[in-house]
């Protein structure tokens, strides 16, 4: 899995210029976070070329994630959170990359 190929295709993902390096420090901190968050949910070792694309998904999510919050009200200061940092549809897509663990 090519490092600045899954940068690049983050930055297309969220409309960040390819030549704007403002942002890479932080992307590559959330691509390793995704990585890491699928090897740990998948109980795997090594992360399929087939996974690439959602590798990008978790990146991009974890990038635009405002901390689990999905709603906020500003008069009166109101937040609701979220249980899981990711939708429904990646945690599907992960699942099929799921291995069994064994106790």
């Amino acid at each position: 899995m090519n490092e600045q190929i899954l940068l690049e295709h983050v930055k297309i993902r969220l409309n960040i210029p390819i030549q704007d390096e403002t942002q890479d420090a932080l992307l590559c901190l959330k691509i390793q976070d995704a990585k890491d968050f699928f090897l740990n949910y998948c109980n795997r070792k090594d992360i399929p070329e087939t996974a690439a694309s959602l590798i990008e998904q978790l990146a991009v999510s974890s990038y635009e994630d405002k901390h689990g919050v999905v709603s906020e009200k500003m008069g009166d200061t109101s937040y609701t959170y979220a249980s899981t940092t990711f939708s429904g549809e990646l945690i599907k897509q992960l699942n099929r990359y799921r291995k069994v663990k064994a106790i």
